[in-house]
């Protein structure tokens, strides 16, 4: 898929998943975020990767396209303990994140002229006990995300033994 997708051109084809990224999302400026990223790098033999609004307190966002076209988003701040002992949840820069993850692999297929079946999937984890960061910023506070992980219908899952 990578061959198609560049047709020659890797340049090109970076600057068009780039501005993939910015086309999507809140923007209302939220750290870390794809809509801000670093040059595109080359990680191992079959994976290109990019970062996003990293930090010296945290670790930022990382998306990676594989040659193949696989794809892989990972984002180190979508909670944080507050100075009060609150977990605060980032919705959104959970969804912002994901939804420039999701155009950038849409602008990578576009690119490949892939039309077929993908599989997509979403976990949010470690966030039992959390509250939600933008009720916390309106002084409003909801019940507490009573599970360590949730899908995206919003059904806890099952802790597994290792």
């Amino acid at each position: 898929m990578w061959e198609r997708a560049e047709a020659g051109d890797r340049q090109t084809l970076f600057r068009e998943l780039s501005a993939a990224a910015g086309r999507t999302g809140p923007k209302t400026g939220y750290i870390p975020a794809l809509q801000v990223m670093a040059p595109w790098e080359r990680r191992g033999a079959d994976v290109w990767k990019t970062t996003g609004g990293e930090h010296r307190r945290f670790v930022g966002v990382e998306c990676e396209v594989n040659i193949d076209g696989r794809g892989w988003l990972f984002c180190g701040r979508a909670a944080e303990r507050l100075s009060g002992g609150d977990l605060a949840i980032f919705e959104q820069i959970i969804a912002g994140n994901f939804a420039s993850f999701l155009s950038i692999m849409a602008a990578f297929y576009g690119a490949a002229s892939y039309h077929g079946h993908v599989d997509v999937g979403l976990a949010v984890v470690g966030i039992e006990g959390g509250v939600s960061g933008s009720r916390r910023a309106l002084d409003f506070y909801g019940q507490d995300y009573g599970a360590p992980t949730y899908t995206p219908d919003g059904a806890p899952l099952r802790s597994r033994a290792r």
